[in-house]
């Protein structure tokens, strides 16, 4: 009996063909959940079906005395506790809130699988620009069967994309850079309010010049870190239905009216920078 139950291994010359499909900004509904979630279910017990069939078992109490194992797994992470279940008997409640990483894979015949990641917790810039972070690997001996599942789960995710976080996460480093010159262009508007005679073509001592650059090298770093971290908080790459703690939802329009008034107040700063004195000179001419 034992030898009946191994997991089926492909053979060694067995071709292969592999799809992977990024995973953009959404929202996972309840809908969309329980879909992706049937059709790992599925790729698993297909494969737990066969090994029964082999093993000439077909009462569900022998198969758990046997314990033939589970193809599938299901892993939770959130910043409080992590759960993993290997079974598809769970439920949005029974995952702890605010999740910052999915993690599912399910293994059928014949070496075929189906790998989801999915995460909204980065360190950088680099791992936010990083798409295999979020992604689905489907892997298989049968390109019809791999296609299949490529389409049909593409066709369940698009229309759940985030649009403007898609935007916003597809093109973080060069939003990034121009915030820093909102900041930077800020951070001499409050330099010539401190200091009435500041211009910039006044020259810099060898000292003020190390101040003034371990200023701007500070304020970016400190500026890309927080960035990071309070756009993932309030707009996290991904959403499961129901799952964020209601501080994150509460606060969250209040948090886009603050940054619109903030780069509406920054654009208008350099504008004024750049065109003011123009102006100045057209209505004062006149």
């Amino acid at each position: 009996m034992a030898t009946a139950l191994q997991p089926l291994q492909p053979p060694a010359s067995s071709k292969r063909t592999e799809r992977v499909l990024k995973v953009p900004p959404i929202e996972i509904t309840e809908e969309l959940a329980d879909a992706v979630v049937g059709e790992l279910h599925e790729l698993a017990e297909t494969r737990a079906n066969q090994e029964l069939e082999q093993a000439r078992i077909n009462d569900a109490q022998i198969r758990a005395i046997e314990q033939i194992p589970s193809y599938e797994r299901y892993t939770f992470l959130s910043p409080t506790s992590n759960v993993q279940f290997h079974r598809m008997d769970f439920q949005v409640k029974d995952l702890p809130k605010d999740l910052d990483l999915i993690a599912a894979r399910a293994d059928g015949p014949n070496g075929r699988f189906i790998d989801l990641r999915v995460q909204t917790k980065f360190r950088d810039f680099n791992e936010v620009r990083n798409w295999q972070l979020n992604q689905i690997i489907i892997q298989g001996d049968d390109p019809d069967w791999v296609n299949a599942v490529y389409e049909k789960l593409r066709g369940l995710i698009d229309p759940q994309r985030f649009r403007t976080r898609s935007f916003v996460y597809g093109n973080c480093l060069k939003l990034f850079w121009l915030s820093a010159i909102l900041l930077l262009f800020a951070e001499y508007r409050v330099a010539r309010w401190l200091y009435p005679n500041f211009t910039l073509g006044a020259p810099l001592s060898g000292t003020g010049a190390l101040v003034m650059f371990g200023i701007l090298t500070a304020s970016l770093l400190i500026f890309a870190n927080t960035m990071i971290a309070l756009y993932v908080y309030w707009f996290p790459y991904f959403e499961v239905e129901g799952n964020l703690s209601r501080s994150r939802t509460a606060s969250r329009k209040m948090c886009t009216t603050l940054l619109s008034a903030i780069y509406a107040a920054a654009i208008v700063n350099v504008l004024a920078f750049l065109f003011g004195p123009v102006l100045a000179r057209l209505i004062g001419s006149k």
